[in-house]
């Protein structure tokens, strides 16, 4: 796949039938150390203010690095339990992660991600997930 990608993220809550939530960017790709590698910069609504995000994907194992007005390492891991910390201006929530399903598909000159996880704080539920990505070259 090419170094320059066109990269569209959906969202959504399991349960809500509702409005998804989506990005389109145009970030880097490399393929390093057995890891699909994503990088972008997503421009936050509120501020107007820009975030640096970092993607590493391999089988059963993705992490999401947010550097920028908010901080974040979250990691989902088929094979365990895990705990984040997302750090914004108004204070820190903690969440631990459960991820149940990692999908990776490799096509020529794409890659695409689903992946499915529960997030709860202190044992008590918050929101089931859904995640789609979809990287292409350009």
């Amino acid at each position: 796949m090419k170094r320059k990608v066109s990269i569209y993220i959906e969202g959504s809550l399991k349960e809500d039938q509702g409005e998804n939530i989506t990005t389109t960017t145009e970030g880097e790709y490399v393929f390093f150390n057995d890891k699909h590698v994503i990088r972008y910069k997503e421009i936050v609504e509120d501020s107007g203010q820009a975030s640096r995000t970092t993607l590493k994907i391999s089988p059963g194992l993705v992490e999401m690095s947010k550097k920028g007005e908010s901080v974040t390492h979250m990691v989902f891991d088929l094979s365990r339990e895990t705990e984040s910390v997302y750090d914004t201006q108004y204070g820190s929530l903690y969440f631990q992660v459960k991820t149940t399903i990692i999908n990776i598909e490799e096509k020529e000159n794409q890659l695409f991600l689903h992946m499915e996880y529960a997030l709860s704080n202190m044992g008590n539920p918050i929101s089931e997930n859904c995640l789609r990505v979809r990287i292409k070259g350009i």
